[in-house]
């Protein structure tokens, strides 16, 4: 007999229990603490259980906002064929984000990035005004909603490098990723100082000093300043060109001094900034019919950074997106227009790719719908109620924790 407590071999049951989702493997806990939580927190069982449910069950968390009750909404879709089995995920039962958030804070909670990293969603919510930010009103939460586990990261005042009370401070850019090398997990964020003195213009932008940016190491549970050469600007507002990709976070962006738009990718590991230049459009390798009105959003497909070019017009009713894929990473060269979908009429807003490489987008009605390149054909999927549907992220669940986080309580 195991050690516990079946006649099956160990690494028999140790197989078995690898292929259940994560809420049956926490009932096992529950049952029998002293026998089973040694598995469970066995690293060896931990890759082994994800790795299998990341092959069989990758599951959307999808995020928008609800007009009745005035809130921000994040439901996971086990499967987007179907309503069954969503889970809604109320804000107001997370206890991190509880107390004394003001209504404007909740409303710009977001999700960071594209995808789970390890099962691990980061959570913030971010101040949208030039004043003075309320750093100790400013979250960012670790989070593993398969074991109900989070971890509430330490706030960390910005200190003004000046004693002029006109400067103020603004967060331009998080990311949240995993340093392969040091086996951890960081956020990054960039913070820009303004200078609003009355006739007074510093380096001719308003800019006063160069920007900072701090690194949050999970194992150490603290904040440093890091000495990255930053010669870029980040777009924040634009939340679906947000990705994880070969070790780095990646925004939306432009090159320094220039108004040519790129994607900026901060590498976790090595904790540098780079650019990743665009393709060259033109009128002969663009769709939209308006070339003055193009607008390009970054995702990843198959494992490789992808741009939907389409006109950003909401006047046009039927919309043209041209699909480009960097074959290479990095390389600007290997840009290649991949396909074009459409026209298509009703499109409300793109999501993002699935396992399947197929496109998912939102429909004006709220309904979400897939359109597939290898079949050509458009597939209206049996989910509803996403008019306000802002973000879509890949979900794998593990068995990861955050170290040292709290048990969210039924």
């Amino acid at each position: 007999m195991g050690s516990s407590g079946s006649d099956l071999p160990q690494d028999v049951v140790e197989d078995i229990l690898s292929r259940l989702p994560a809420k049956s493997i926490m009932r096992f806990r529950c049952v029998n603490k002293s026998i089973w939580s040694t598995l469970f927190q066995n690293p060896t069982f931990i890759a082994k259980h994800h790795s299998f449910q990341s092959q069989n069950n990758p599951t959307f968390v999808i995020k928008r906002r609800d007009d009745i009750i005035q809130k921000a909404l994040i439901s996971l879709h086990p499967n987007l064929d179907s309503d069954s089995g969503v889970e809604l995920l109320n804000l107001d039962d997370m206890p991190f984000f509880k107390g004394d958030m003001k209504e404007e804070e909740e409303e710009r909670l977001d999700i960071l990035g594209d995808r789970s990293i390890n099962g691990i969603i980061c959570l913030y919510n971010y101040p949208w005004r030039y004043q003075q930010p309320c750093d100790h009103h400013f979250r960012i939460v670790l989070w593993n909603p398969a074991i109900r586990e989070f971890k509430l990261l330490p706030t960390n005042p910005v200190h003004c490098p000046s004693p002029n009370p006109h400067v103020r401070h603004e967060f331009i850019g998080f990311g949240f990723g995993y340093d392969h090398k040091s086996n951890d997990y960081k956020v990054v964020r960039i913070v820009i100082f303004w200078d609003f003195t009355p006739y007074l213009d510093w380096n001719g932008n308003g800019y006063y000093c160069p920007p900072l940016v701090e690194v949050y190491t999970l194992s150490t549970d603290s904040w440093r300043q890091i000495d990255a050469v930053f010669n870029a600007s980040i777009n924040y507002n634009v939340r679906n060109s947000q990705f994880y990709l070969n070790g780095a976070y990646h925004w939306h962006g432009s090159i320094a001094g220039k108004h040519s738009n790129a994607i900026v990718s901060f590498d976790m590991t090595e904790e540098v900034f780079r650019i990743i230049r665009l393709p060259d459009l033109d009128e002969n390798n663009v769709s939209a019919l308006d070339k003055n009105a193009i607008w390009g959003e970054y995702l990843v497909l198959n494992n490789c950074i992808a741009m939907i070019v389409y006109d950003i017009q909401e006047t046009v009713i039927e919309k043209i997106f041209d699909i480009w894929v960097m074959r290479e990473y990095g390389v600007k060269e290997s840009w290649t227009k991949q396909f074009v979908i459409g026209p298509l009429s009703g499109i409300q807003i793109q999501l993002g790719f699935t396992m399947n490489d197929e496109l998912l987008m939102v429909a004006r009605d709220g309904q979400l719908v897939s359109y597939n390149s290898n079949a050509q054909e458009i597939k209206s999927l049996q989910v509803r109620g996403l008019l306000n549907a802002t973000q879509a992220i890949v979900y794998k669940e593990s068995l990861v924790s955050v170290m040292g986080g709290n048990v969210i309580e039924n």
